[in-house]
């Protein structure tokens, strides 16, 4: 995560651009890109497009939205979040994604996918360690 002014972390939806120079090197970031002297290396188009990826068999794939340990259930005496023919709206957990100790939930709110989707299978194991992009479920579209 960049720090913005007064080392405070850039949030999704403030405006904000980090500029660094050296002698050497000029390195700019905004919440939408990364640029080394003048080039951009990462767009965020580029990093989220592949949220809305399709599988081979016309599926839809959910992606993690950042790498770290991924569990399917809140505790282990209790039941996953999920399960496959389910189908879940915006909004609903799907997981928890742990790093260094610290435990996010993970909600179904890709804008890029349906509101309603039935998950088809659920691609990340319990306790599988993630990567940013690496497939949790394939869902496809639900009719209302």
């Amino acid at each position: 995560m960049f720090a913005g002014t007064g080392g405070r972390p850039i949030h999704e939806n403030a405006a904000a651009k980090i500029e660094a120079e050296s002698r050497s090197l000029a390195i700019g970031a905004t919440r939408s890109d990364l640029r080394v002297d003048g080039r951009i290396l990462v767009r965020e188009a580029d990093a989220t497009a592949s949220a809305a990826a399709v599988a081979a068999d016309g599926s839809l794939l959910f992606t993690a939205p950042s790498s770290g340990r991924f569990y399917q259930r809140p505790t282990p005496d209790k039941p996953n979040f999920i399960a496959v023919g389910e189908v879940i709206e915006r909004g609903q957990t799907v997981g928890l994604l742990e790093v260094m100790k610290t435990f996010t939930r993970i909600n179904f709110d890709d804008p890029k996918l349906p509101v309603r989707v039935k998950v088809v299978a659920i691609v990340a194991g319990d306790q599988a360690d993630l990567a940013f992009g690496d497939v949790i479920l394939r869902v496809e579209a639900v009719d209302d």
